[in-house]
């Protein structure tokens, strides 16, 4: 074997020797040393690495500082692992801490402000190198549990579906598992799938009506969204589903809002006390009782309908119930329906409203009221009564189908009943074209009947057509009687123009003719009793006090006497004239004594 024996080895004519040998034995290597099987680099810098590598002095090993190494290349430190083991890339100081301060064991930064998602600087790739199946990369997190042992607590795992085509891979999932036992292998708790869709607690995030970035907490029961203060646990909200409910939960002083535009606007709000408040922010109402409100500046509607069209009259269009609840059977107290009077088509929409309540004993509600598409209003009965045979009471407005008509009808006893409290006075006003024409006045027991007098129907003989007769002529009794069709009549007979001086026959006066309706079109008034006028013949004079009978041609005259006689038809209270005819006869006020 052979021996070199040198202080030193040089290269060439350099100055500095490439190998020395020291006084121990040991070689130095440029300025490092080589002993027992270690090396010795020297601590060089970013720009020249103490170990670097042939042809490329700019990259290679460096210490920056005690108990430090770093990588450098291309002059530039690029990763390192200070003292206490942290690892630092893209930086050379390990300033980034946890919420208490210490630094996080590693830290990856760039200078490059304008990172991008798919960038590949201020990142850290993960890559499965199978190019051929599906890929998958994985981050688990574990504890150490033993000399050389740990176990996985959880894992972050970005699946890629299907081999790589033409280079690029298909859509990708992210899933994130923990471990729910000591020694259980962590199981999947959220996903994300490449539509953005998020699954909390299953693999296939449901997107039924193609919403989009949908999160789905679904459990064997439900789900739940749980948000809380951070900093009192007890201030919290729920929103989940559980079984087959739908839950919003806050906090026990909390509400539900509802806000709605741009700027986030609050529509309505259910407040603690369980009460539904649209467009107010606090209750206006009874705060014992008040269950919804709802308030606008100008007006509050609240829309009930149907999505479709009535057919026919009588078809439901929306309802309000009232209902009370005893041994979980609910029973209705009272109801509101709105209803079709008739077919509907476009623009034509005829609608009723029935009002029911429910009888002492029933179980169901009868209807009481209703107000039908003309506005007629009807209690007890759900028909406008032309006459007065129908049980119950109508009161037809100025468009209903009778026009300003009320009709009450009762079995067996009263339909109307009038009365004053604690006072004498007008029980009923008369008016005729907005004048008061009469009243009906109670005084103690007397009941008075004020600017009136008493008529009755009548037909002129033989029933013939209407004739004209002047208002305020005497009329006298005939033996026929009314006929009105199959109407039983026994008491109405028939009358004419009396043509008999002092004709004790006498009736009364000719009022006006019947027009209330178009079947019976030649009855005519015949005032009988009170006051009212009478026709007086042209050149007859009256004085007030005057007793009249038949003047025999359709007027009057003064009797020869004062004596209330058979032939006697009334008495003259005033001699101011209200009319005056053709044929120079005038009408004065009298007081009618025909009967």
């Amino acid at each position: 074997m052979s021996t070199i024996r040198a202080t030193y080895v040089q290269h060439g004519s350099s100055a500095v020797p490439n190998i020395t040998l020291n006084a121990s034995g040991q070689v130095i290597v440029a300025s490092g040393i080589v002993s027992s099987g270690t090396f010795a680099a020297p601590s060089g810098t970013a720009a020249a690495p103490g170990i670097y590598f042939d042809g490329d002095s700019n990259t290679g090993l460096y210490s920056p500082g005690a108990d430090q190494v770093a990588v450098a290349t291309n002059s530039t430190g690029r990763l390192f692992i200070d003292a206490s083991g942290r690892v630092s890339v893209g930086t050379s100081t390990n300033n980034v801490f946890d919420q208490v301060g210490t630094p996080r064991p590693l830290v990856v930064q760039s200078s490059d402000s304008s990172t991008t998602l798919n960038g590949s600087t201020n990142s850290i790739t993960i890559c499965n190198g199978d190019t051929t199946t599906n890929n998958t990369s994985q981050i688990n997190f574990a504890a150490i549990t033993g000399a050389n042992t740990f176990q996985y607590s959880s894992a972050i795992i970005s699946a890629i579906h299907g081999a790589r085509v033409n280079g690029q891979y298909p859509a990708g999932t992210l899933i994130f598992s923990t471990s729910s036992a000591t020694n259980n292998a962590p199981s999947e708790k959220l996903r994300i799938t490449s539509a953005g869709l998020v699954g909390v607690g299953t693999s296939s995030p449901a997107d039924t009506n193609s919403f989009g970035g949908v999160l789905d907490l679904s459990g064997s029961q439900g789900g739940a969204l749980y948000v809380r203060n951070q900093t009192s646990a007890s201030k919290y909200g729920v929103f989940g589903f559980y079984d087959t409910d739908i839950y919003v939960t806050t906090h026990a002083t909390g509400n539900i809002r509802f806000n709605t535009g741009s700027a986030g606007t609050e529509r309505a709000r259910i407040d603690s006390s369980g009460r539904l408040l649209v467009g107010t922010f606090t209750s206006t109402g009874n705060a014992t009782f008040s269950t919804a409100e709802f308030v606008k500046n100008t007006l509050s509607e609240i829309v009930i309908g149907r999505s479709d069209q009535p057919a026919s009259s009588g078809d439901g269009i929306g309802r309000i119930s009232f209902n009370s609840n005893a041994g979980n059977v609910w029973q209705t107290h009272a109801e509101i329906l709105c209803q079709a009077d008739a077919a509907s088509g476009s623009g034509d929409k005829p609608g009723r409203l029935v009002f029911s309540t429910t009888a002492d004993g029933a179980s169901s509600p009868t209807e009481r009221m209703r107000i039908t598409s003309l506005g007629d209003v009807l209690f007890g009965t759900n028909a406008a009564p032309a006459n007065s045979n129908v049980t119950g009471v109508a009161i037809s407005g100025a468009n209903g189908q009778f026009g300003g008509y009320i009709a009450c009808c009762r079995d067996g006893s009263n339909a109307l009943a009038v009365g004053r409290k604690n006072s004498d006075g007008e029980l009923v006003q008369f008016f005729q074209d907005g004048t008061n024409e009469g009243t009906i006045s109670v005084s103690g027991t007397t009941v008075s009947y004020n600017g009136a007098h008493l008529s009755r129907w009548s037909q002129l003989p033989s029933g013939q057509d209407r004739t004209e007769i002047l208002r305020g002529s005497v009329l006298s009794n005939i033996d026929e009687m009314c006929e009105w069709g199959e109407e039983e009549n026994e008491q109405l007979n028939r009358m004419k123009v009396s043509d008999v001086e002092g004709d004790k026959n006498v009736s009364g006066v000719f009022q006006a003719w019947d027009d209330d309706d178009d079947t019976y079109t030649n009855d005519f008034y015949c005032a009988m009793t009170g006051d009212f006028i009478i026709r007086i013949g042209a050149g007859v004079t009256v004085e007030r006090g005057d007793l009249l009978m038949s003047a025999g041609d359709g007027t009057a005259k003064p009797q020869d006497d004062d004596i209330i006689r058979s032939k006697t038809i009334a008495k003259v209270t005033s001699t101011n004239v209200s009319c005056t005819y053709e044929d120079g006869s005038y009408c004065v006020p009298c007081v009618l004594m025909a009967c």
